[in-house]
């Protein structure tokens, strides 16, 4: 929704970054429900914001329509608000001891408020909105820590493009007749809002080549051989199904799959890494079409290492195609050392079981936590970056794969698998499978 407005007038005149402190805190909002009243059809809702009501209420969008959420126009095009109650203008998720019920998965504007969003150029800078809140007392906050979104770079960029996206169809719906109008509007509410839960049904996400291939097969050249991969002189094959903003779609990845086994009739493929997965909450089709294309690789003979995601720790969050039972799913895991002593702890968002087959995964961990591999000169500028998830832990056993099938070439997939599980150090942690790779017993 477009605001003409000075800044100067509803601000302090600054414009603020996610890492920057602003008077934003208003101490839990206890005792005060202000903006959750008279806010008439003020709060807007993007695609995810309904995907996030779905998931949280229960409801799908057409249930979320009969009580709780109404359409309206914007800048010409039909989207969704919050639904105030007739009686008094109050928030329907408002609850009757005047808190959210729905805090923790709230709309956008109701996580940025007292703040608002600036669009520029490249992307999205904060300001404070210094008449709107009924608090007058407010504690100083990272805006960051305020808005409380995980991977909030991931979630600003989508906000910018969204934005974005909706400022072309406002320049283009006014040079339209009423018919192309009325197609243009019905296409975005169907597609964005109506069905945002199947959006993500062929979405894939995943690590862009170089960091992974380094991490597997690297030499370390540019570093003097200190960032060299776990197998430096083993030989890739990569298979590109993402694009350069490391997404994808279910189709590209099986394409992958069926071009590595074209491929086997010219090179002798061992090991296939797949650092790519799909969201717990993938179509059950969708899912099996994935865990079958690379049950496919494992029964061609190929050892098939895939990374377990980064949706955890819940129970159940560990990435399609790793959920597979015959493939090798590998977590993130990093050791730690507090004083003298040295404590595990497993990488907070990595993935883990049981699978909807009540599969028990990852089978095993390895580091995932700030490793250092090959970097995208035309991205990071740099030869090497760091970068954390369980598609970094994927090329490590890969790579420790590799090794041991170039020491032992006559070793099925099947007793790769086994051998792994024999040689892994024990954790006495939920989600770490058999345990932590250990590479020196492994060879």
């Amino acid at each position: 929704m477009k605001r003409n407005i000075d800044l100067n007038e509803i601000s302090d005149g600054r414009l603020y970054s996610s890492g920057d402190m602003v008077k934003a805190d208003c101490h839990d909002c206890a005792g005060c429900s202000a903006c959750c009243r008279g806010m008439g059809d003020s709060i807007k809702l993007d695609p995810m914001d309904i995907w996030r009501l779905k998931k949280g209420v229960g409801k799908e969008f057409t249930a979320l329509m009969e009580q709780e959420i109404e359409l309206g126009i914007v800048d010409g095009m039909i989207l969704p608000n919050v639904r105030m109650t007739p009686e008094g203008d109050v928030c329907p998720f408002l609850d009757v001891y005047g808190r959210c019920s729905i805090h923790a998965y709230r709309p956008g504007i109701c996580r940025l408020f007292p703040l608002g969003r600036y669009y520029e150029e490249n992307g999205i800078k904060y300001f404070i909105q210094i008449h709107e809140c009924a608090r007058k007392e407010r504690g100083k906050i990272k805006i960051k820590k305020w808005l409380g979104i995980a991977n909030l770079k991931a979630y600003e960029d989508y906000i910018w493009k969204w934005h974005g996206f909706l400022k072309d169809c406002e320049n283009a719906i006014f040079g339209l007749d009423d018919k192309n109008r009325n197609i243009l509007t019905l296409y975005v509410l169907r597609s964005f809002f109506e069905a945002p839960y199947r959006a993500d049904d062929g979405r894939l996400h995943g690590c862009i080549q170089p960091h992974v291939a380094g991490i597997l097969a690297g030499d370390g050249r540019l570093s003097g051989g200190t960032y060299a991969g776990i197998a430096p002189k083993a030989s890739l094959l990569i298979a590109k199904v993402l694009d350069q903003d490391g997404n994808g779609s279910v189709e590209s990845v099986l394409e992958g799959m069926r071009w590595v086994l074209s491929m086997r009739k010219k090179y002798p493929i061992r090991v296939v890494n797949i650092s790519v997965g799909a969201k717990p909450n993938l179509e059950q089709r969708q899912k099996k079409r994935l865990i079958l294309g690379a049950e496919s690789l494992w029964d061609a003979g190929i050892a098939v290492v895939a990374s377990a995601g980064n949706d955890g720790p819940e129970r159940g969050s560990i990435a399609s195609p790793g959920d597979s039972r015959k493939i090798i799913t590998v977590g993130a895991y990093e050791e730690i050392r507090r004083g003298r002593t040295r404590m595990g702890q497993r990488w907070k968002y990595s993935g883990r079981g049981p699978s909807d087959t009540c599969i028990v995964k990852p089978d095993l961990v390895a580091p995932g936590l700030g490793i250092i591999s090959c970097g995208r000169i035309d991205k990071e500028k740099k030869a090497y970056v760091e970068k954390s998830g369980t598609s970094m832990a994927a090329p490590i056993v890969s790579g420790a794969v590799a090794c041991l099938l170039s020491e032992y070439p006559d070793m099925t997939n099947v007793e790769v698998k086994l051998k792994l599980r024999e040689s892994c150090i024990s954790l006495d942690e939920e989600g770490t499978g058999w345990g932590l790779l250990n590479i020196g017993e492994l060879l």
